[in-house]
């Protein structure tokens, strides 16, 4: 169909329940117990907020889609968004925007876990959540293989998702690559934003709110009014000037 998404690849979920993260969050996930709604508020960590998270979510079985979301200028890859297949991929990347966007771009809505995400359905994740910020399982796992001189941060700018039946043996296979080479496997992926900086991810639940359907990932660099799936030329939010937004 013409002016669809391009699907880049599927994941099958198959035990309910999906780990996610870096490497050692997924480990860490592995073993720890799924998180639902509500989730509860950020508390204070030294000088920042973070949220206690298990890096495993109860998600719905079946087939989930990935898709590439580019930069309109260059087609570079922005962002990712994963979704089960009976998902409108469209109209769930625009619901999350609404509930919870980037907090660099205006009319983000809210930036950390609260009543209101709850009741829309969207778990927060934020930069501090996870990746290295979080050292549970860190020793033991580490980052894994370097992608090199091209991209030194690319553990920090890149992510796994990965049905809970398979994540450790998951972790151990992506341990032997570089971030650009992990990929995609049955049940899991690993998602990469070349030189993105800082980790982001929203997961939508579905309409009871008892498990995620969907999950985007993104860094501080992605402009969603400058950025659109693969495959469709609008971009995912429109860009108002500071006048437009106030007559709105």
């Amino acid at each position: 169909m013409a002016d669809s998404p391009i699907v880049q690849s599927t994941v099958s979920v198959v035990s309910g329940q999906l780990c996610f993260g870096s490497l050692h969050n997924i480990w860490f996930g592995s073993s720890a117990p799924s998180q639902g709604l509500p989730i509860a508020p950020p508390q204070p960590s030294g000088t920042v907020q973070t949220h206690s998270i298990n890096y495993n979510v109860t998600a719905q079985n079946g087939i989930w889609n990935v898709f590439k979301l580019v930069a309109s200028e260059t087609s570079d890859v922005a962002a990712w968004f994963v979704a089960h297949e009976d998902i409108d991929p469209r109209q769930e990347v625009d619901k999350i925007l609404r509930i919870s966007g980037s907090p660099y771009e205006p009319d983000h809505g809210s930036t950390v876990n609260n009543d209101a995400t709850s009741q829309a359905g969207v778990f927060v994740v934020n930069r501090y959540d996870w990746s290295y910020y979080d050292k549970r399982c860190f020793d033991e796992i580490g980052e894994g293989q370097e992608e090199g001189d091209d991209d030194v941060l690319a553990n920090s700018n890149s992510l796994g998702i990965v049905d809970r039946s398979v994540a450790q043996e998951m972790v151990q296979r992506w341990q032997g690559q570089r971030p650009s080479r992990r990929g995609s496997a049955e049940h899991g992926i690993w998602l990469y934003i070349p030189h993105g900086e800082y980790m982001f991810g929203r997961f939508g639940f579905n309409g009871s709110r008892t498990a995620v359907r969907s999950f985007l990932f993104f860094s501080a660099c992605t402009e969603f009014t400058r950025t659109s799936f693969s495959g469709i030329s609008g971009t995912l939010r429109e860009h108002l000037t500071p006048l437009e937004r106030l007559q709105r």
